[in-house]
């Protein structure tokens, strides 16, 4: 352990300090990266004729929200209500821009989590995997990148592959991945970002855009990066984001 400005920083046998995750709401996050192209958290806009209608949402489509429902702990009497919702064409509160009800931790061992539940039922979850140190102290960097895991040597630690991802209620579900490194002492860098992926049921979505905005942190204004896509839907469309930061020691993760 290391105190770093008076904050307890775990470390690494071999002396780096292993960055700490910690996840910022929307607001806090534009607050932070002033660099950060301006996103639309709510959707605005007409409808989309033929495209996110209520009734184009199918029976797969029903079926693979309600395992996301499952999967987050709502109850089958809120997913009922949650589905008439869809089904009217009325956007869930976790699209309006409201504030949330609750903000829960769920990590586990392989992965860090934060849940935000909303009045309605529905919910927003961001996540970035838990990197997993590596036996050699190098680093490859691979086109096609895979498993989240942790090299480094001495005063530098590298992480690579790890997954960045967002949850809308199992309607979208946005993700990429990314290598990021921090330097003790130094400015921490986003080195590559890739392999996004993006699931949406009930929606219409452009393939999702990932890039990086900003490669290395100045200070404290982070290095970041996204992916994002466009979303058409009974109510109106909107942009959809997932951010990961990175700041010396910490990596955060927003959504819109």
């Amino acid at each position: 352990m290391k105190k770093v400005n008076g904050s307890i920083i775990p470390t690494n046998r071999n002396g780096i300090n292993r960055p700490r995750f910690t996840f910022v709401a929307l607001a806090l996050g534009l607050l932070l990266i002033s660099a950060a192209p301006t996103a639309v958290a709510a959707p605005v806009g007409d409808t989309a004729e033929g495209l996110g209608r209520s009734n184009n949402l199918t029976a797969s489509d029903e079926a693979r929200i309600r395992a996301s429902f499952n999967e987050f702990n709502v109850g089958t009497a809120q997913q009922d209500k949650l589905i008439k919702k869809l089904r009217a064409g009325q956007p869930l509160d976790a699209f309006t821009g409201v504030e949330p009800v609750l903000v829960e931790d769920r990590s586990t061992r392989t992965k860090e989590m934060v849940i935000e539940r909303f009045a309605d039922g529905s919910f927003k979850a961001q996540s970035v995997e838990r990197p997993l140190e590596a036996a050699s102290a190098s680093v490859t960097l691979r086109a096609v990148i895979t498993n989240c895991s942790y090299s480094g040597g001495s005063g530098y630690a590298v992480y690579s592959g790890c997954s960045i991802a967002a949850n809308w209620s199992g309607i979208i579900n946005v993700a990429f991945v990314a290598t990021y490194q921090h330097v003790n002492g130094g400015p921490s860098s986003i080195l590559s970002v890739g392999n996004s992926t993006q699931n949406c049921a009930g929606v219409s979505c452009s393939s999702p855009t990932v890039w990086i905005g900003r490669g290395t942190s100045i200070g404290t204004t982070p290095a970041w990066a996204q992916a994002q896509s466009r979303v058409q839907a009974a109510w109106g469309s909107w942009e959809v984001w997932v951010q990961l930061q990175v700041r010396p020691y910490t990596a955060t993760v927003s959504q819109s």
